[in-house]
């Protein structure tokens, strides 16, 4: 069972929201008009650019989903000191209760904007993972948008994303995850094999040129996800820290993971080390530690990792546990992000939902540079 039917069978979900049945997109025709003026088919343009994390970040995007409130309050507060906070809310009530509450949490209401979503959820939290896609079609911006697979109201999320800002929009048959999307901004992107495994009726060759059809990406760097995470996401386990840096996980010990979890790391660690970008640049590798694996929890197991932080320009949020390992892991960002502030975010409630800080993020890119300014 995966994280997302987790969270709604638990008794966390708010009496605000009602469960919806699993369902895929609908067609394109039941969608209503004034999605046929801004729904396109594929991207057109000469160039296509799927935006970097490390690159410039015009704000973030954040779902009141009607529950872990504090998280969703400390990662406002940060963000909201310099930068746009999008807070996604089901109406106009809901969205009074949220600015009090964020209000009252010291959050710059100056730089939060609600975008009102009917279809909002409990599941609606994880809003890396069915938020739209953003990229840059001959420089102008767009918004690629892939199958989630869970709820119809997360599903068309996207499009409501698209009409608050007037962008076009792509649509894909593909099932796809933004947990298990990381784009160097340069023609190259890194996935787990979640993009086969949820396509299988698809050729492998048909899937990769969907991705480069839709994100510009001519290499497409695929690995196999840990063993013991039940999202089989990439950002559970690695990120990329600039266009040639990676941090992966590593466990000290064999009996502190699930097992072949350790030996994993490992190996997709020395996969990347020897990689070379598209610019003929050699990545590097740089390991953070990975607190024990445990069982137990809401969801029955949880994998604790320090890779799935949100990059919003010159900060770094990065998920904390209250765990000795906390402050290492800080120090490691610090280290190999020296011009940034580093900045940990409470998520020993979240993780226990297979999720933390990157999870319940997603970036709005409306400027387009490699490096934040």
């Amino acid at each position: 069972m995966n994280r997302f039917f987790i969270v709604f069978i638990s008794s966390l979900v708010s009496l605000l929201f009602a469960t919806e049945p699993v369902i895929h997109l609908p067609p394109r025709n039941s969608f209503p008009a004034p999605l046929s003026e801004i729904l396109r088919d594929y991207p057109e343009g000469e160039e296509i650019v799927n935006p970097a994390e490390f690159g410039r970040t015009d704000g973030v995007f954040l779902a009141w989903a009607g529950w872990a409130h504090q998280l969703t309050a400390d990662i406002a507060y940060a963000v909201s000191q310099e930068y746009q906070v999008y807070l996604l809310v089901p109406n106009l009530s809901v969205e009074i209760l949220a600015y009090d509450y964020l209000l009252s949490q010291s959050v710059n209401m100056d730089n939060v904007s609600f975008i009102q979503v009917p279809g909002l959820t409990g599941s609606s939290i994880w809003i890396r993972d069915y938020a739209p896609f953003f990229i840059k079609e001959d420089g102008n911006q767009a918004i690629d948008d892939f199958v989630y697979g869970t709820y119809i109201g997360d599903d068309l999320i996207s499009y409501d994303i698209a009409e608050n800002f007037n962008l076009p929009i792509y649509s894909s048959s593909l099932m796809h995850h933004g947990g298990n999307h990381i784009s160097d901004g340069n023609g190259m992107g890194f996935f787990s094999s979640n993009i086969y495994y949820h396509n299988p009726t698809l050729p492998r060759a048909e899937v990769n040129l969907e991705f480069q059809s839709f994100f510009g990406i001519d290499s497409l760097i695929v690995v196999d996800p840990m063993q013991g995470d039940g999202t089989g996401h990439i950002d559970m386990f690695c990120k990329l820290l600039s266009d040639t840096l990676f941090i992966v996980g590593e466990y000290d010990e064999f009996t502190e993971c699930f097992p072949g979890d350790r030996e994993r790391l490992n190996e997709i660690a020395d996969y990347f080390s020897g990689l070379t970008n598209l610019d003929g640049r050699r990545f590097a590798v740089e390991r953070i530690p990975m607190p024990p694996y445990t069982y137990g929890g809401a969801a029955g197991t949880i994998n604790y990792t320090y890779t799935n932080s949100l990059i919003i320009n010159d900060l770094v949020l990065v998920p904390t546990y209250g765990f000795d390992l906390d402050e290492e892991a800080l120090q490691i960002y610090q280290l190999l992000m020296p011009d940034h502030t580093i900045i940990g975010i409470d998520s020993a409630y979240i993780i226990e939902y297979w999720g933390a800080v990157h999870c319940v993020t997603n970036e709005y890119f409306r400027e387009s540079s490699h490096h934040p300014s």
